[in-house]
């Protein structure tokens, strides 16, 4: 069984509604505070979050994940850093980056992080 990644695998179980809901406690999009209240997101999960009203419990399948991340080694990728310049044509838009990888061999891809009717937002990962 593979080992659970925070930004493969547990950051993006957490949708912008939840995020907005917890925002008065922590940032559920945040490594280190999910890290710090990762006891207390799990009792939340395995009671009733999210409500109904905000999307509904999660399925029994994605606690156990969370669990497993948990209960282990708390992974998360390695992070480089980069610098990001676009170019905006009238059909299209072009990002490019300039930057490191944390190591030989990284591979870096851009994530959609949330999208409306007139945009969308991307974050880098590697």
């Amino acid at each position: 069984m593979r080992t659970p990644v925070f930004e493969l695998h547990v950051r993006p179980m957490f949708r912008a509604t939840d995020k907005a809901h917890m925002g008065f406690a922590f940032d559920l999009w945040d490594y280190d505070d999910v890290v710090a209240n990762a006891d207390d997101i799990l009792a939340r999960l395995q009671s009733d979050m999210p409500p109904t009203a905000t999307g509904g419990p999660w399925p029994q399948e994605w606690i156990t994940l969370f669990q497993r991340w948990k209960d282990g080694a708390r992974k998360r990728l390695d992070l480089g850093t980069a610098a990001f310049a676009l170019q905006q044509g009238t059909t299209k838009t072009t990002i490019t980056a300039t930057g490191t990888f944390p190591a030989d061999g990284v591979v870096g891809w851009l994530q959609l992080e949330s999208e409306t009717a007139t945009s969308k937002t991307y974050v880098p990962l590697w």
